[in-house]
C-alpha cells in the first residue's frame, strides 16, 4: 500500500520539469508550494489535465507496451481524474529549424509555469514525447505529482469538481510502482539505478537525486609524480592537436 511521501527537505526540478522537459532552476518542495495560490483551483485542473494527457499517451504510446499491471494502475488514475480534455496527444512537438532539431512544448506548463517554447535539442537529455516516454520518465511524474498532492493536502486548497486528491495522490504513486523499478530507499523515487558500493543494494542504495545531494561518494587521490605526469601528456596532446588538421573537440 502506497503512504504519502514526505515533502520535508525534498526538492523539485532537480532535473528538470517532469512534465514539460523544460530546466527552470531546483526548489525546495516546501518553498514551491509556498507560492501556489491555493484558492484558483485552476492551476491544479490544468496539472491534472495534462497529468492524465501524459498518461493515456504513455498507455497507448509507441514505446515499450506498458505490463498487465502498469496498465491496470494507469486505467484506474485516468479513470478518477475528471473534466479531462480532449487532446490527443500531450502539446510536446519535435520543432526542426535547418538541421537542428529541438522538442517544444505548446503551452504554459501548470507545474513549472514556464511559457510556449523550445525544452531542449533532440539529441541531449532522456525526456521524449509522452507517447515515447520510457518507464523512468513516467514513474518520476507520478511521483512529483503526488509529491505536489501531499503537500496541497495540508493547506486549504480549492480543488476541482469531481477529484479527490487524497485518492488522485495514492493511484499516483501506485501507477509509479507499477511500472517495477526499484525505489531509492533514501528518498522513495523510483529509478532504473541504485548506486552502491556494497550489498544488501535495496536498502543502501541511492538514486541520482541522492547521490548529488549527498555530495562525492568517491575520492581519487593522485601523488606529485603522476599529476606532472598527466599534465605533461595533456600538453603534449594538446600540442599534436594544434599541428594537424581542425578538429571537433
Amino acid at each position: 500500500m502506497s503512504t504519502s511521501p514526505d515533502i520535508t527537505n525534498r526538492t523539485i526540478f532537480h532535473f528538470n520539469c517532469p512534465l514539460c522537459g523544460s530546466t527552470p532552476a531546483e526548489q525546495r518542495m516546501e518553498d514551491f508550494l509556498a507560492a501556489w495560490d491555493c484558492h484558483d483551483p485552476e492551476r491544479l485542473q490544468s496539472l491534472m489535465t495534462h497529468v492524465f494527457t501524459a498518461i493515456r499517451q504513455v498507455r497507448h504510446g509507441k514505446a515499450k507496451r506498458p505490463g498487465k499491471e502498469l496498465q491496470q494502475c494507469a486505467d484506474v488514475l485516468l479513470g478518477l481524474i475528471r473534466n479531462r480534455r480532449e487532446e490527443t496527444e500531450f502539446p510536446l512537438a519535435i520543432h526542426a529549424d535547418g538541421y537542428v532539431s529541438s522538442l517544444t512544448c505548446l503551452i504554459t506548463c501548470p507545474l513549472c509555469q514556464q511559457g510556449p517554447g523550445i525544452r531542449r535539442h533532440t539529441g541531449g537529455g532522456y525526456f521524449v514525447r509522452w507517447n515515447e516516454a520510457c518507464y523512468v520518465q513516467t514513474a518520476n511524474l507520478c511521483f512529483e505529482a503526488a509529491l505536489v498532492l501531499s503537500g496541497l493536502l495540508g493547506k486549504d486548497q480549492l480543488t476541482p469538481d469531481g477529484i479527490d486528491l487524497e485518492d488522485l495522490r495514492a493511484e499516483l504513486l501506485r501507477t509509479a510502482e507499477a511500472t517495477g523499478l526499484p525505489p531509492c530507499p533514501r528518498c522513495g523515487r523510483f529509478t532504473s539505478c541504485l548506486y552502491v558500493p556494497e550489498k544488501p543494494y535495496h536498502l543502501k542504495g541511492r538514486c541520482r537525486w541522492c547521490l548529488d545531494a549527498d555530495g562525492p561518494s568517491i575520492s581519487v587521490t593522485l601523488s606529485a609524480e603522476q599529476v606532472k605526469t598527466m599534465f605533461e601528456k595533456f600538453h603534449k596532446a594538446t600540442q599534436q592537436g594544434q599541428a594537424g588538421s581542425p578538429r571537433e573537440v
